[in-house]
């Protein structure tokens, strides 16, 4: 379909995956999984403990200060966004992950990865790279 933006609404935890399209993800207040799919994608959370799928350097991650722990997932070399507590890589490619101020925990994937906190109290937990 060509349905470019998604908007959930309520409170309870869901999942809302884009497609090819250049997609606009909206979380809601509950536990939400954010996945853009192919396209350069914005993904913007809400109040709950929220996971961002990210596939693209391009990809943007919009979260508010306070809304919960969230994580980005990725599977291209990324750095967290503002408010965005933690990350992890996928797959097996040769990655990195930056953090931001916060205090983050970044997964390294089965690839050689450079995780760098950046700021704040990071935990760092290599993967098998």
């Amino acid at each position: 379909a060509n349905v470019e933006d998604g908007v959930l609404l309520g409170t309870a935890g869901l999942s809302l995956t884009g497609n090819a399209q250049n997609n606009t993800l909206s979380g809601n207040a509950g536990n939400n999984t954010l996945d853009g799919g192919a396209g350069i994608d914005t993904l913007i959370g809400g109040a709950g403990d929220d996971v961002y799928i990210v596939d693209t350097r391009s990809d943007t991650v919009i979260e508010a200060a306070g809304e919960g722990r969230d994580v980005i997932r990725s599977s291209v070399s990324y750095t967290l966004s503002a408010n965005v507590e933690d990350g992890v890589l996928l797959g097996t490619a040769n990655l990195n992950f930056g953090g931001n101020a916060l205090s983050n925990i970044l997964t390294g994937n089965a690839g050689n990865n450079v995780l760098d906190g950046l700021g704040g109290t990071d935990t760092l937990i290599g993967g098998a790279g």
